[in-house]
């Protein structure tokens, strides 16, 4: 990532390995919205892992 403050506007990079398979713009009014989807996305995988790990660790019904 690679803010350019003169232009308000910061460039995603997207790499494959150590290669640069493209760029992306985004205008600095649109980072909040890109922070709070990348957020909202992490909130709902910890969740969804602290799910899997609270069902492990009950003990089995069948046993």
């Amino acid at each position: 990532m690679t803010w350019h403050q003169e232009q308000q506007l910061v460039v995603l990079s997207l790499w494959r390995d150590n290669v640069c398979a493209g760029t992306f713009r985004l205008s600095a009014d649109e980072v909040p919205d890109l922070i709070a989807l990348l957020r909202q996305g992490l909130d709902e995988a910890y969740a969804a892992a602290r799910r899997r790990v609270e069902r492990l660790d009950q003990p089995s019904e069948a046993g």
